[in-house]
Order: C-alpha cells, then structure tokens, then sequence
C-alpha cells in the first residue's frame, strides 16, 4: 500500500481518521503507533521491527528526558540565553 494508492485514499485513510476522532488524547497516539505499524507492514512486514525498536527507544528516552528536566538536571532542554548587548530576544 503506498500514500497515492486507491487502496490507502478510499479505505485506510477514512478509517484512521473515523476511529482516530472517537479516542481519547492518549489513545489516539496509541491507535496512531499502531495504525502506522499496520501501514509500514503492508508494504514490507520486514520493517516492522526496526519500526518498533525505534520507536520504543526514542519513547524510553524521552520518558527519561522528561524525568531527568523535572529532577533538575541540566543539558535537556535548551534554556532562552541573552545576546551580547543583555537584553532578552523574544
């Protein structure tokens, strides 16, 4: 199934979207995952792993990320800094 396929404009797409607007906020990036992994395993079942692994990895460490920017830890998040002549860009 490809993007500009009959098979993905008439019947995927609609679908998607038609249960993707009765879910709640959290189940909607869930169905998105795993709607997305149906959509790649259409095409090649065999990226479907790699798809999965990467996307675990960067939810891990963005759970991290956010975990270790509200115990304080510096380097996270990049913090608004001041030009030379000391007054904030905004």
């Amino acid at each position: 199934m490809l993007f500009n396929s009959a098979e993905f404009l008439l019947m995927f797409l609609p679908a998607v979207l038609a249960v993707y607007y009765f879910l709640s906020h959290r189940a909607q990036n869930v169905f998105l995952v795993a709607a997305s992994c149906f959509f790649y395993s259409c095409w090649d079942w065999r990226f479907l792993l790699p798809l999965l692994f990467t996307t675990s990895l960067d939810y891990v460490i963005s759970r991290r990320m956010v975990a270790a920017t509200l115990a304080g830890a510096p380097g996270f998040v990049a913090q608004p800094t001041q030009p030379a002549g000391g007054r904030a860009v905004r």
